[in-house]
């Protein structure tokens, strides 16, 4: 998380950890919250980033740690579509007994999500479209403003073909093997709450 003041990132990663706490299903939750830390000039070595957020705002950047008990897959995937961790590890169980009901569930809420995302990249779309015609009609009085209008019209959607194609051609990642068995190993018969760190 990034942003100034030092103590709004202590308060706000605080009552993200309470809303996670609040999930149904979730339980034992302890957490790290680590000091906010000045974004040096040297570190960003970007010119444009740089330009863009006003190093000299003193914009600081924190992470909180944390590690919970969920009592079901539901729950898990509950907090990691909610919340976007950007780092999410299973410490226990090593392995999952999955039902094919589970898994389908599983599937159905990723799909609902991807859709929403569609629906807002496509009106996003659209009113870019209804802007950029607006706009035409305005500069359509000024040649020269209009050639430089068409112009970055072209390299943006150059630009957005390229990363569709990109998008299309990469090969997905391989995909963790489901292992089923009748019973978690090393504890028979004891099931327990998957347990996992994640990071903002």
């Amino acid at each position: 998380m990034m942003g100034r003041p030092a103590e709004h990132l202590d308060e706000t990663l605080n009552k993200l950890v309470e809303e996670i706490s609040s999930v149904k299903g979730v339980s034992n939750v302890n957490k790290i919250i680590h000091p906010p830390k000045l974004i040096e000039e040297k570190e960003t070595k970007d010119e444009k980033l740089k330009n863009k957020i006003n190093i000299k705002k003193e914009l600081y950047t924190s992470f909180a740690e944390i590690e919970a008990d969920f009592d079901g897959l539901e729950s898990m995937f509950t907090v990691v579509f909610n919340y976007m961790p950007s780092h999410f590890e299973i410490i226990s169980p090593e392995e999952f007994k999955l039902k094919n009901s589970d898994f389908a569930g599983i599937v159905a809420a990723v799909i609902i999500r991807l859709h929403r995302y569609d629906e807002i990249a496509k009106k996003m779309s659209m009113d870019k479209i209804m802007i950029e015609n607006r706009l035409r009609e305005i500069f359509s009085q000024h040649p020269e403003m209009m050639a430089v209008l068409q112009k970055r019209a072209e390299e943006e959607q150059k630009k957005s073909n390229q990363e569709a194609n990109q998008i299309e051609n990469e090969p997905l990642k391989k995909v963790p093997k489901i292992i089923t068995k009748n019973n978690i190993k090393g504890k028979k018969n004891n099931k327990r709450p998957e347990k996992a760190k994640k990071k903002r």
